[in-house]
């Protein structure tokens, strides 16, 4: 290789360090490093000629070691090439090809395969003889080592043979030239200071490559596309106007010298169009205090800008291609946008609306814990305010945000203990009380909380028991009580009261009748039913209280929920039982490990309730046959049916539910938080579904007090469920709804024929909001038909249908139902 320098110099060159020499054994000719280690090892095979005739010798094969020493030499008085199989600093493999060219030509012949292993001061060969035809390939000549760091000078063909007998190995200096150096030690005289950098340009554009050298030779530059030389490109930089596709590639610059040349790292062209930025959807949602991560698709070359914008406003923190909440609050809700700039322009992607939720199970708020007292009666009013009763000293009515669940008012009532709390068709607040001398009914105001009215139940010698109560389709307040008489007989009796005045309408005593828990069905009749005796069920006429129908069944029973078909779901103790309302016959029977809940009934038919078992159950509400059954770890209260399609229930384990109602599968669990440490027993009760989205839940818990006595203490709170209100199906709480009415949903149970002398016979059919409502018809209660369809009306609360007096004959039984 030609060097500024004479190969022959001795001693060392300017800019190079002596690496080792050693002696020329003969008069060298061609000399080649098949192969050098990291260390500086290295092989080196030679070509010979004997010095005193010039005559071609033979080869010779020199390892030498990392301080040049020899450490075995292979001489051959032939032409045989030394091929390197492995190198290391202590060992060698080689063969000994008698090929004029091994590269290329292949011939019959022995070859020799030798391996040198060097150990402390000891080395060893091994040779074994290959005979055949063999042809190995040279693959380690073009694979020096470290070949921009250690130089070997060789003389060539063309030059005199070495006077000195020495062979040299030198290394730089200095550090080697950036780029790649065709002449070792160039950068003694050529330095590139800064390489070209990427550039990014858009169609039509300009770009510059520019590369810094610093030269004290003569040189000349060629600026290189992709490995081939530009006409005309022959400076240091290089600009490229009017920017095509074709333009795109890699560029670099070669410096050219007398002595070799230097190459340039290579740059990057590359085209720039404007950013394209996409979301996979327009909406996500998000649960409070989960992780989210917003990244949109990014389509974008070149160097890039972001900023996010949230509802058009920039968010100066937000710098990255995408935005990562770890914890989601609810301030984080709303519409983000990202901007993207790059050298071709900017460009604003369109929104994707983010709205939060709270997680399942989330406390949103508590009532403070009341010790040695029970929070006694819940409802639900208007405004989904939730409404209750708290004895503290004095009995007070509380009204409770559902939000925050901080108080709205407080209604005093001294020291009447109330225990039922309901709401009427008009807003009104209803509250009773229970076992005492005198029945008290007051009528609160739901915005003010100021008592309306008040209205007595009272006769001599008697404690008055209220049991049941519920609301008229015309909003009557229809109350069962019985009177504890002394030394009389104790006699039931149901009694209806004016919503507006209080004023007693009627009242009838009901001799069947033991406990009574009234239902309004949606013809408007009064249904009783209760006992602990054999039971024992009528039905009256809203208006004037005449007894219109009589049930009696050979057990006792207590009345607890009516299906869309009017048929009666009662509980006795471990038991559930399906009543025909027609013929009073019992349809089927469910029986338990343990004393069941109050019954709820879907939209579908099927009717739900907890036990004391442990278990939730669903069955079928024809048949009786077990739809599903799942399992808690603790006795289960009445059951809730959302608007989501699952079931809401809670257990003594402390623990609240959310069950599909369809498959029985558990949706999530979450624990209650009973807010008193040391708890013997909880005793939740079945939840309210709010319109927000809430759970309001009743909890009692019991704690070991002084003397082993335990003490009672209640509390309310506002869970988080996701649902917004109750299924819209015949009973889908206790007591009916969250308002406690024990009133049948309208829209439910057959319906009732109207007579108007202008249009004859007619069905009044009560029509939905939000769902469309569907007439069918019956014969026998069993299968049920479609008649009509009605879509939602969102202004109206009734339709009036026209009926043919043969419709009437053909078909005794009308309902509807919501879809």
């Amino acid at each position: 290789m030609s060097l500024p320098i004479q190969a022959q110099l001795d001693p060392t060159p300017k800019g190079f360090k002596l690496l080792w020499k050693i002696p020329a054994y003969s008069c060298f000719r061609d000399l080649d490093i098949i192969r050098q280690t990291d260390s500086g090892a290295a092989f080196i095979n030679a070509t010979t000629k004997y010095c005193d005739t010039g005559l071609v010798g033979g080869e010779i094969g020199i390892w030498v070691d990392s301080k040049g020493d020899a450490v075995y030499m292979n001489p051959s008085p032939d032409r045989v090439e030394s091929e390197i199989l492995y190198l290391s600093d202590n060992k060698i493999v080689f063969v000994n090809s008698p090929l004029a060219n091994p590269m290329t030509t292949q011939r019959g012949g022995r070859i020799y395969l030798t391996e040198v292993i060097k150990s402390g001061g000891v080395v060893r060969t091994n040779t074994s003889e290959l005979s055949g035809e063999y042809y190995i390939n040279n693959q380690y000549s073009m694979l020096a080592a470290n070949s921009n760091s250690r130089i070997f000078l060789s003389l060539k063909d063309n030059q005199q043979w070495s006077p000195f007998r020495w062979l040299y190995a030198y290394t730089v200096d200095s550090s080697a030239g950036s780029g790649g150096e065709t002449g070792s030690g160039l950068s003694q005289y050529i330095k590139i200071r800064n390489d070209p950098v990427d550039q990014y340009g858009i169609l039509g554009g300009s770009v510059e490559f520019k590369v810094d050298v610093a030269s004290s030779i003569p040189v000349t530059y060629q600026w290189q596309k992709d490995g081939k030389d530009l006409s005309g490109a022959a400076s240091t930089s290089l600009r490229i106007d009017k920017i095509a596709t074709l333009n795109s590639g890699l560029y670099n610059l070669i410096i050219k010298s007398a002595f070799g040349s230097v190459t340039s790292s290579p740059a990057k062209m590359m085209l720039v169009n404007l950013p394209v930025v996409s979301f996979g959807t327009n909406n996500l949602a998000a649960r409070v205090r989960d992780s989210l991560t917003i990244a949109p698709n990014i389509l974008s070359d070149g160097p890039v800008a972001y900023l996010w914008y949230k509802d058009g406003i920039p968010l100066n923190n937000q710098t990255q291609s995408f935005i990562k909440y770890d914890d989601v609050a609810e301030i984080d809700k709303g519409v983000y946008q990202l901007e993207v700039t790059n050298l071709a322009g900017r460009i604003r992607s369109s929104g994707v609306s983010l709205t939060t939720s709270m997680p399942f199970g989330n406390v949103m708020w508590t009532t403070p814990v009341m010790f040695g007292s029970s929070i006694r009666g819940v409802a639900v009013g208007n405004n989904d305010n939730v409404i209750y009763s708290q004895f503290d000293q004095s009995q007070k009515i509380i009204s409770t945000d559902p939000i925050s669940g901080k108080p709205k008012w407080k209604c005093d009532l001294g020291q009447i203990q109330i225990n039922r709390i309901l709401v009427g068709l008009d807003g009104l607040i209803y509250a009773l009380s229970g076992f005492n001398i005198v029945g008290n009914i007051f009528a609160i105001h739901p915005n003010s909380g100021s008592i309306l009215w008040q209205k007595e139940i009272r006769e001599p010698n008697s404690w008055v028991s209220i049991h049941g109560v519920s609301i008229g389709g015309n909003g009557m307040i229809n109350i069962g009580y019985r009177l504890e008489r002394f030394p009389d007989p104790s006699i039931s009796k149901m009694a209806a009261f004016d919503p507006k005045n209080g004023n007693n309408i009627w009242t009838k005593e009901i001799k069947s009748v033991s406990m009574i828990f009234p239902i309004t069905l949606s013809d408007g009749g009064l249904l009783l039913g209760g006992g602990v005796d054999n039971f024992g069920a009528v039905k009256l006429d809203q208006i004037t209280g005449d007894a219109k129908k009589q049930y009696q069944v050979e057990r006792g029973l207590y009345l607890e929920a009516v299906g869309g078909d009017e048929t009666f779901y009662c509980v006795n103790h471990n038991n559930v039982i399906a009543v025909n309302s027609t013929t009073g016959v019992v349809l089927w029977e469910y029986s338990t490990g343990g004393n069941v809940s109050a019954p709820i009934v879907g939209n579908n038919g099927v009717v739900y309730f907890g036990s004391a078992d442990n278990n939730v159950y669903a069955l079928n509400g024809k048949t009786g046959a077990k739809v599903w059954q799942y399992e808690t770890k603790g006795k289960v209260a009445t059951p809730a049916l959302g608007a989501d399609g699952n079931i809401y229930v809670a257990s003594s384990d402390s623990n609240l539910y959310a069950i599909n109602c369809k498959t029985g599968i558990k949706v999530w669990d979450h624990a209650i938080d009973v807010g008193v440490e040391n708890s013997i027993e909880v005793m939740p009760e079945c939840p309210f579904l709010g319109l927000n989205g809430l759970i309001y839940i009743k909890v009692n818990s019991i704690t070991a007090g002084a003397g082993g006595a335990g003490i009672l203490n209640s509390r309310l709170l506002g869970i988080y469920c996701g649902s917004n209100g109750l299924e819209k199906s015949p009973w889908p709480r206790e007591n009916a709804n969250n308002a406690n009415t024990r009133q049948i949903n309208a829209g439910f149970g057959p319906l009732m024929i109207i007579y108007s002398p202008q249009s004859g016979l007619n069905l009044n059919i009560p029509v939905s909001p939000d769902f469309d409502t569907i007439l069918e018809y019956s014969t026998n209660l069993n299968q049920w038909s479609e008649q009509q369809r009605f879509s939602r009306q969102p202004t109206v609360q009734s339709v009036i249908v026209p009926l043919k007096m043969d419709q009437t004959k053909s078909m005794e039984y009308w309902r509807t139902r919501n879809q």
